[in-house]
């Protein structure tokens, strides 16, 4: 089966390693001043698979926020992929579990995905992906268990599990996971800038297809992917019109939701990657 990547322009590709490096010297800086001295934050690696692995990384320090960072680090065997938070069609979705005194996770950071189309569509990562974690209410010395479930696929797609155990060490930084960390954090979209312009406007629901239009000049209309917060609602990847606009057909979802849910765009300009809230749907037949 051959799947059709989509492709990003090379401007695209350069914003997205400039800002990878901006953050990257940043967490260098950081770590070159921390007064602690770094310790391994790091479990075992775990086969999954023949050539795929993983493991659970943490920075071992207590951000601004009064947040800690862990990361699944997962290392793919070529031709197997594995998925965004949106899945697609066929896809298995990134599950965590974190039990233990009272740390939970308060987010998950998601790179940006690529887009395979072909003949169904998912949204995947391949070869190698670091998934950063923020934990709120972890105590030094605590230790605390992680049950992680996710689909990988090649010829054939299958879930899998995997079961790790985490001491937290807070105040003694890590700092090589602090750069891997940072790495992983900056290539996830960030929230469009409020002062940069709307990303579109006359949103209109109709047939079972959105359409955007007026699409800001700065996003790469073939990057765009449309999803309803909350829920697994998956459009086509976007079509554009004679007139500019885009039209996402709904593939999988309830109709009647799209018109009553929050609806998010993520996608790519020059300079990165980042997401957008929509207006709400003008029209719903």
């Amino acid at each position: 089966m051959t799947l059709r990547s989509m492709a990003v322009s090379a401007p695209v590709r350069y914003g997205l390693v400039m800002r990878t490096r901006l953050f990257v010297r940043f967490a260098l800086l950081a770590a070159l001043f921390a007064p602690a001295p770094a310790l391994a934050g790091e479990t075992p690696w775990q086969e999954l698979a023949p050539g795929s692995r993983m493991r659970v990384v943490s920075d071992d320090a207590v951000d601004a926020a009064g947040r800690t960072w862990l990361a699944l680090e997962i290392e793919l065997a070529p031709g197997t992929n594995t998925y965004w938070s949106l899945p697609g069609e066929t896809g298995i979705p990134i599950v965590v579990a974190l039990e233990g005194g009272g740390a939970e996770i308060a987010e998950i950071v998601w790179p940006y995905p690529t887009r395979e189309d072909g003949p169904y569509l998912d949204y995947v990562y391949y070869e190698r992906l670091v998934l950063p974690m923020a934990v709120e209410g972890a105590v030094d010395g605590e230790r605390a268990a992680l049950e992680v479930r996710l689909g990988l696929c090649a010829d054939l797609c299958v879930p899998v599990s995997a079961s790790f155990e985490h001491r937290f060490s807070l105040g003694r930084q890590d700092l090589a996971q602090t750069v891997r960390i940072a790495q992983a954090k900056a290539l996830a979209p960030l929230e469009w800038p409020a002062g940069s312009g709307a990303v579109a406007s006359g949103l209109a629901f109709a047939d079972g297809t959105l359409t955007l239009a007026d699409l800001h000049a700065d996003i790469a209309p073939q990057s765009a992917i449309l999803e309803l917060a909350g829920t697994q609602t998956l459009f086509d990847a976007p079509a554009q019109q004679p007139d500019g606009s885009l039209a996402f057909a709904l593939l999988d979802g309830d109709a009647d939701a799209v018109s009553e849910g929050a609806l998010r765009l993520t996608f790519l300009t020059e300079e990165g990657a980042y997401w957008a809230w929509l207006p709400a749907v003008e029209a719903h037949r």
